[in-house]
């Protein structure tokens, strides 16, 4: 208290904003590590919160963890299966230590790592028509009434050229802008008897229900 009586408004100012600002990049320099480890393991739980406020919202019909076959060997995955008013959204989750850069149609995009250095890593959305080709094919569901999404990190910067309306590659933070955007599209509704029949047909597929896949 006498050191802080021998000193005038403006230096007392200066040294609370001081402390403030010392203890401000303390925080930053615990946190923002801490939450970039938290986001690289746990993106399919935050992902997940993310879509299922967006089903809350909309009263929409979600399906997550769902397993189905390809063929005799091989078995997809498909970490959420939203069922809006107007389209039947097949969304998985990735995660990225980087930057992304190509076009919809490429074999592989492009990886940018934090230290410029670059890598292919596989186009995910290629694997998403292909399980979107598949299901319309086991389901008789129309193939025009799925959108395929991959979602990323919000740190990954997705310099992806898109002509497609059916397929996306966004940041999970965006998600429900782009949904909103797509229900808005000047089509009809699915009505209840067509949504109750695609949920059917799809979760008879769920081998996630088979205790042995799990």
């Amino acid at each position: 208290m006498k050191v802080l009586a021998g000193l005038n408004t403006l230096q007392i100012v200066y040294i609370a904003i001081a402390s403030t600002v010392v203890a401000l990049i303390i925080f930053l320099a615990i946190f923002i590590p801490i939450h970039k480890k938290r986001v690289k393991t746990k993106y399919n739980e935050i992902y997940y919160k993310k879509i299922y406020k967006i089903a809350m919202q909309g009263d929409y019909f979600l399906i997550n963890n769902f397993k189905f076959s390809l063929d005799d060997s091989q078995v997809a995955k498909i970490d959420h299966i939203l069922f809006a008013e107007k389209y039947i959204y097949i969304i998985n989750d990735f995660y990225y230590p980087g930057n992304l850069m190509g076009k919809e149609d490429d074999k592989s995009f492009i990886l940018i790592n934090e230290k410029g250095k670059k890598f292919y890593t596989d186009n995910p959305l290629i694997n998403s028509q292909r399980i979107i080709n598949s299901l319309s094919l086991l389901t008789g569901i129309d193939k025009t009434m799925f959108i395929g999404l991959i979602l990323v990190n919000k740190n990954c910067s997705c310099n992806i050229k898109f002509t497609t309306k059916t397929l996306y590659l966004v940041k999970y933070s965006l998600a429900r802008k782009l949904i909103k955007s797509i229900e808005s599209r000047d089509i009809g509704t699915i009505n209840q008897d067509q949504l109750g029949q695609a949920v059917a047909a799809i979760n008879k597929l769920n081998r996630r229900k088979i205790k042995s896949e799990d």
